[in-house]
């Protein structure tokens, strides 16, 4: 069996300039999220349940995931786009307690850049770039961000083995899972 890539990356001209576009015009101006409130960090999000183009752009970065992992099987499992838009907005420090064994976390857009930290380390990626790694493995968080005056827009596309929990176990027993992992990571 091949090793998975653990390493943390980052890539450049994700998409086509087409698809780029495209994704990023769909959000951009969004008339959904015009009508919604932010969250605890500042952000407005969307899942690919309520936006199918999330789930279209999975699996077209699918290959590209794989060839960065060093891995043949990984499948998609979810996406969410989130739009940062508050004058304060933060990421807490967290490890992912979902389905997120891989995550490819692609700038649509922004104002000035804003850091992802992974480890300590920070990360920062422009427009159709994208930073990889292994979420519910790495700490990862963004700064609080104090005067933001713009919007900051970007897709978490999550992908994991077909042996993961997500796959492997029913739908309705999923939130109980999430809760057990959150419960054990707080009490290590």
């Amino acid at each position: 069996m091949d090793t998975i890539n653990r390493e943390v990356g980052l890539i450049k001209n994700v998409l086509s300039p087409y698809d780029f576009d495209r994704l990023r015009m769909h959000f951009k101006n969004n008339p959904i999220l015009d009508s919604m409130g932010t969250d605890e960090f500042g952000r407005k999000l969307l899942g690919d349940k309520a936006e199918p183009i999330l789930q279209e752009f999975s699996e077209l970065l699918l290959p590209k995931v794989r060839e960065y992992f060093n891995t043949k099987t990984c499948v998609t499992s979810y996406s969410l786009f989130a739009e940062y838009s508050d004058e304060t907005i933060s990421l807490e420090k967290h490890k992912d307690v979902n389905a997120c064994t891989y995550t490819l976390d692609l700038v649509l857009y922004q104002g000035d850049p804003w850091a992802l930290y992974i480890e300590g380390k920070p990360y920062i990626a422009k427009p159709n770039e994208a930073i990889l790694f292994m979420g519910e493995e790495y700490e990862h968080w963004r700064e609080t961000l104090y005067n933001n005056t713009g919007k900051i827009g970007v897709i978490f596309f999550h992908y994991v083995e077909p042996d993961h929990w997500f796959i492997t176990e029913p739908k309705e027993k999923h939130d109980e899972i999430r809760r057990q992992m959150a419960i054990e990571r707080n009490l290590s």
